[in-house]
């Protein structure tokens, strides 16, 4: 009697940890998984896209489509987060001194230098932009 009990014992003992075990590996899983799953955004594959760089002026500006996006010499820059190689990134956008702006601080009219990737149909996603000075006209 005693022998069984003492069985008894171990078995749900066991059947215990390894049910709670089991239920800690599940959600540690579920969420790796997720994680490595919820970036929704843009994926930029290193042969689908090619660099590009060009300095121009602001023809328009459009903060709340989406995804956000400046016209520069005719071409749409879109600004949003991308995953390309692996990893997320965000287009950095500053100013002429290099402190980090909103895209509601640009204005038409302006001179920036746009460095990004350019995709196939001809739009570009950003990865800098930069406010560049003004023009400064020669005195004759």
């Amino acid at each position: 009697m005693r022998k069984t009990r003492t069985i008894y014992f171990f078995s749900i003992t066991i059947t215990a940890i390894l049910i709670g075990t089991g239920f800690l590996s599940v959600p540690c899983t579920h969420a790796r998984e997720k994680a490595s799953s919820s970036f929704s955004g843009i994926v930029i594959y290193s042969g689908d896209v090619k660099p590009f760089e060009i300095v121009a002026t602001v023809m328009e500006i459009h903060p709340y489509e989406i995804p956000p996006r400046i016209n520069v010499a005719e071409i749409d820059i879109l600004l949003t987060a991308y995953k390309y190689e692996n990893q997320v990134k965000e287009p950095r956008l500053t100013n002429q001194n290099g402190s980090i702006v909103e895209i509601q601080d640009f204005e038409k009219g302006q001179r920036v230098k746009v460095r990004g990737l350019e995709r196939e149909d001809g739009t570009v996603i950003a990865e800098q932009i930069q406010i560049l000075p003004k023009w400064k006209k020669k005195k004759k």
